[in-house]
């Protein structure tokens, strides 16, 4: 599985550019982008082949491990979606290794801001 970060997602993390993905099966690529709502850190993440998208709240000690905070966040979001856990667990086992890489492309960066704008819109 591939988690591409955004520019200001490396830019908060403090990380150089990651090397570009070599995943051909989008359905096992996901970009991930930093937004900040009522003051705080958030982990936005959307799927580069369905276009889910996902708003994890962070705590400051969860950004260290970017691979385990999104199975977190992928887990919670995929449960209270109405998946079992077992279907999520088999997703991640069928997907492999999480693997940072830089964001899979214009358009599913597009896709991401507008992800954004509706959780702004939501959250207000």
């Amino acid at each position: 599985m591939e988690l591409g970060l955004t520019f200001p997602l490396q830019r908060f993390l403090k990380r150089k550019p990651p090397p570009y993905g070599a995943e051909p099966d989008r359905r096992f690529c996901w970009d991930l982008h930093v937004i900040t709502l009522r003051g705080n850190p958030c982990l936005l993440a959307v799927h580069c082949h369905g276009r889910y998208a996902f708003r994890y709240d962070v705590t400051p000690l969860q950004w260290a491990d970017l691979p385990a905070l999104f199975r977190e966040g992928l887990l919670d979001s995929l449960t209270a979606a109405g998946f079992s856990g077992e279907q999520v667990e088999d997703y991640l086992r069928r997907a492999g290794t999480m693997d940072v890489t830089r964001t899979h492309g214009r358009r599913e960066v597009a896709f991401l801001n507008r992800a954004w704008e509706d959780v702004l819109a939501s959250d207000l």
